[in-house]
Order: structure tokens, then sequence, then C-alpha cells
């Protein structure tokens, strides 16, 4: 019983791993990416998988990739992820953290904060969007239920 769930597991994540192999594979092509360590998809405007890693000097660095577009950032030069959090602690007190990755809204590159918060027994859910640079708040989009 135990092999079929590993088998079924398998065949559901494997289009996730093959993109994600695919955007490791473009990374390593067309940046300075030497050593991946992680991969997170992103979806905002586009599609696509965001890689961390290092380059040959080993210094961490954060690519974008969509098909065959790439984008590099060199961790020194950006906002970090937890300096983000930090702004959103003081902009959302009482708000629950659920989910932190970098992204692409429009034509900037961001890091993307999705979070809920309660109010009056509900639970609301927003997403809150900061320039990948500076750090800077853009915008906070809320969901709805219809």
């Amino acid at each position: 019983m135990c092999g079929y769930g590993v088998y079924f597991f398998g065949q559901i994540h494997r289009e996730e791993w093959a993109a994600e192999d695919e955007a490791v594979r473009t990374a390593y092509a067309k940046t300075v990416l030497a050593r991946a360590e992680k991969v997170v998809p992103f979806t905002l405007d586009s599609t696509g998988m965001v890689v961390f890693g290092e380059d040959k000097l080993g210094q961490q660095v954060i690519v974008w990739v969509n098909g065959d577009q790439t984008h590099t950032e060199y961790a020194r030069d950006a906002k970090g992820e937890h300096d983000v959090i930090a702004e959103w602690q003081k902009r959302v007190p009482g708000g629950r953290l659920l989910r932190v990755i970098p992204g692409k809204l429009q034509d900037t590159y961001v890091w993307e904060i999705f979070y809920k918060v309660s109010e009056e027994g509900s639970d609301h859910y927003y997403y809150d969007y900061y320039r990948f640079k500076d750090g800077a708040f853009l915008e906070t989009y809320r969901l709805t239920l219809q």
C-alpha cells in the first residue's frame, strides 16, 4: 500500500519537478548561477520560477525564470526577506504571515507577502507587495469570496 502512495505522489508532482529542473537549467545557462539551493514558483502577472543560489564566488543570487527569459539580482543589492517581513509587521500588526516569495508585478520585481487578519470573528486574506530592490511598499490586494 505504501508503494502506491509513493507512486501517486511522484505522479502528482512530476510536472512541478520538471518545471523546477528546467528553470534551474535555464538559470545555469543564462546567468551567473553556479549552484542552485531552492526553487519556488511565482504567479502574478506571469508565471515562472525563482531560483535561489550562489555564483562561482559563493555570493547569493536570486534568478527569476519565465520561459527562456531570466532576471538576476545579487542578494546583497536587494532588501532581504527578513527585512521585508519586519517592515510588513510594522504595517500590519496582528497579521498572521502565511507565505513570503519573490515575484514580478507588472515590470517590477517584488517580494509578495501573503497573510491573514482576523477581524470581528472572520478571517480576511491579503497580498502585500514590496519592491525587491529597496523594500518599498507598493500595494495591497485583498482577497474576497464571492
